[in-house]
């Protein structure tokens, strides 16, 4: 698999801060990396399936999140797209 493939699939990322009124176990400051920004003609299974394993992946490495890795809190959804949900370091 070639290096432009892999990031071909690659989603947005953002940085919120979130309203003191929304969940209090998460953190105030979090980051969305959102699947297929905007771009819904890129479905592909594969893709797809390479997002679910990244959060497999993810799981994984929790010995280093929060510190070498940001903490991955789960998956999220933003305008009906999903997202990977991390604390911001």
């Amino acid at each position: 698999m070639s290096n432009e493939y892999v990031f071909s699939f690659q989603s947005d990322i953002i940085a919120l801060q979130l309203p003191d009124h929304v969940e209090e176990t998460l953190p105030k400051n979090v980051v969305l990396k959102i699947e297929y920004p905007k771009r819904r003609h890129l479905f592909d299974p594969v893709k797809t399936g390479l997002f679910n394993n990244e959060a497999l992946i993810y799981n994984r490495l929790r010995p280093l999140q929060g510190s070498i890795i940001p903490r991955y809190l789960g998956f999220a959804s933003i305008t009906g797209r999903r997202a990977h949900l991390f604390d911001r370091l």
